[in-house]
């Protein structure tokens, strides 16, 4: 799943892993705590999220318009972006995941207080930086 949720070439792909980690990830602390285990999944949810981000701000900018011309600038869904960042914050519950999490902060805090970002996506990744910040 998590190779999928790297190939940026098939959105499709992208999209059900994330569907997948999330559900996984949501539904049993064992599940989440493998996922959080693996060396890059943290990093590839953020990484997807920051993706959508950009592709958001592509749309709206007025370079995106010319950009649109070349190659589409197609941001996921508000649900998809919820969903990664759903999936981070019961990744971030798994203790061994703290580490991993620590070294992705300011990432998580770009995400956070983007104007792009939606309102209930930040208030999740909010809640992440609560969970990693608490002794």
């Amino acid at each position: 799943l998590l190779r999928f949720l790297r190939d940026r070439k098939s959105a499709v792909c992208r999209e059900m892993a994330v569907v997948l980690l999330a559900s996984l990830a949501q539904g049993h602390s064992l599940a989440a705590r493998a996922i959080a285990l693996q060396e890059r999944s943290i990093g590839d949810l953020l990484g997807f999220l920051e993706d959508s981000l950009a592709a958001a701000r592509c749309q709206q900018s007025q370079a995106g318009l010319v950009h649109e011309q070349n190659a589409p600038c197609e941001p996921v869904s508000v649900d998809m972006m919820r969903r990664a960042a759903r999936a981070l914050l019961a990744l971030a519950e798994v203790d061994e995941s703290r580490s991993q999490f620590t070294l992705h902060e300011s990432r998580l805090l770009d995400i956070s207080v983007s104007p792009a970002v939606d309102s209930l996506v930040s208030q999740v990744i909010c809640e992440v930086l609560f969970l990693i910040a608490r002794p």
